[in-house]
């Protein structure tokens, strides 16, 4: 072999050496964007799971109809089109543009967003679904020996109800245990009379237990002797409303 031929061979090698290098930086490029998707799917797929387990409650997610999906949507479908026709196309999805600045940092930013409207919906639902307890009328019931306990109890399955109902359930059983706590505090508040109180007065209690309160008109001769009874008068006030 002359010098001539050894030079052509040498050239040949160092030509597929390129090609084997490009080819290996292409391969990190497709491992280091199949891991980047990988990663917000993942995140995605539990937001998903949180989403039925909401819709199952008949919670309405409205907030998500201000994030853009419809574009995120043809965004993904145009995407895979281009991928399915030529899967180099992953390398640069938005030819002219800088994809980690109109394409990744938005989409990894976005389960995030998702999960704050997904969660602000939860808490407005959940806690509208706590019967107002007023913690004033409360102190008043508590000043009842043989209240006390039911009380207690009632105040018990308030907090855990709002602490259930001021975080996301991640499953099934976090939504079972809402409602079980939901069941309990209700079927305690329906009882909270246990044939001591007159319904009249128990009526009373829940309404004043609001924020706008009782009508006066609720404050009848049952109910005010109730009161004077167990020495609780003091406890009223009157509030002039226009």
């Amino acid at each position: 072999m002359n010098l001539c031929e050894r030079c052509n061979g040498l050239e040949a090698q160092i030509k597929s050496l390129g090609q084997a290098k490009a080819l290996a930086s292409q391969a990190s490029y497709f491992e280091k964007r199949a891991n980047e998707l990988t990663a917000i799917s993942s995140e995605f797929t539990s937001i998903s799971k949180m989403f039925a387990l909401l819709k199952n409650q008949k919670v309405k997610i409205e907030l998500l109809f201000d994030l853009r999906f419809d574009y995120w949507h043809s965004q993904f479908v145009s995407l895979k089109e281009k991928y399915d026709n030529d899967p180099n196309s992953i390398l640069d999805p938005v030819p002219g543009q800088d994809a980690r600045v109109v394409l990744l940092n938005p989409l990894k930013q976005l389960p995030s967003t998702v999960k704050v409207a997904i969660t602000s919906e939860w808490c407005e639902w959940a806690n509208g679904q706590i019967p107002a307890i007023n913690d004033d009328l409360l102190v008043v019931l508590a000043s009842i020996s043989s209240m006390k306990s039911k009380v207690e109890r009632l105040r018990s399955l308030k907090r855990t109800a709002l602490e259930i109902a001021n975080r996301l359930p991640n499953s099934q059983m976090d939504i079972d245990s809402y409602a079980a706590c939901m069941r309990d505090l209700k079927q305690t508040l329906d009882a909270l009379d246990g044939g001591e109180i007159p319904k009249e007065v128990i009526n009373f209690l829940r309404v004043a237990g609001r924020l706008e309160g009782a009508d006066y008109d609720q404050l009848t001769p049952c109910v005010l002797k109730w009161f004077r009874e167990h020495h609780l008068e003091k406890t009223l006030r009157i509030r002039v409303t226009c």
